[in-house]
C-alpha cells in the first residue's frame, strides 16, 4: 500500500459476484479507509442479501474510523475493534460461541481458516502474524 488506502469499490465489486449461500458467514478484514473513486457500499449490500450476515473486523482504533465506514456499517450484523489476540478471541466467541468440549485448538484452526483465505503463501503471512509466545497480531 502506498498510503492511498484500499480501494472498497473495485474489492466489493469483485465480491459481490462470488457466490455465497445464506449459511455463509462474511468476514471482512479492514481499515475501510477507501482510496477509490466509489465507496462500494451497493456491493457490500449485494453480499448481505446473498449470505447469513456480514461481520467486519477493524483494525484501526474506533474513535479514528473513517466517516466513510459508516456506508458499510449498515450492512454488517457487527462491526468490530481487531487489532490485537484478545480481541480476535473475543469476536471469535461472540460470532460462533464458546465451544462446550473446551477444545483449545479453536483459535488456531480458525486462524488457519482465515489465513487460506487472505494470505497469497500461508507460510509467509502479511496479514496475520503469529507471534510466538503470545499470539496473533494484524499489522496496521
Amino acid at each position: 500500500n502506498l498510503g492511498f488506502g484500499t480501494d472498497y469499490g473495485n474489492t466489493l465489486f469483485w465480491f459481490s459476484k462470488k457466490q455465497f449461500d445464506k449459511k455463509t458467514r462474511v468476514i471482512i478484514i479492514g481499515d475501510a479507509e477507501n482510496g477509490g473513486d466509489e465507496v462500494g457500499d451497493d456491493y457490500l449490500f449485494e453480499v448481505k442479501e446473498k449470505c447469513k450476515c456480514i461481520y467486519w473486523l477493524n483494525p484501526v482504533k474506533e474513535e479514528k474510523w473513517d466517516k466513510n465506514f459508516n456506508n458499510y456499517k449498515i450492512y454488517c450484523k457487527e462491526v468490530f475493534e481487531c487489532n490485537n489476540l484478545k480481541q480476535l478471541e473475543n469476536i471469535i466467541k461472540k460470532i460462533w460461541g464458546t465451544n462446550p468440549g473446551g477444545d483449545t485448538r479453536i483459535l488456531r484452526v480458525n486462524m488457519a481458516n482465515i489465513r487460506k483465505k487472505i494470505e497469497q503463501d500461508t507460510s509467509n503471512p502479511v496479514y496475520i502474524i503469529t507471534e510466538t509466545g503470545i499470539g496473533y497480531r494484524m499489522p496496521c
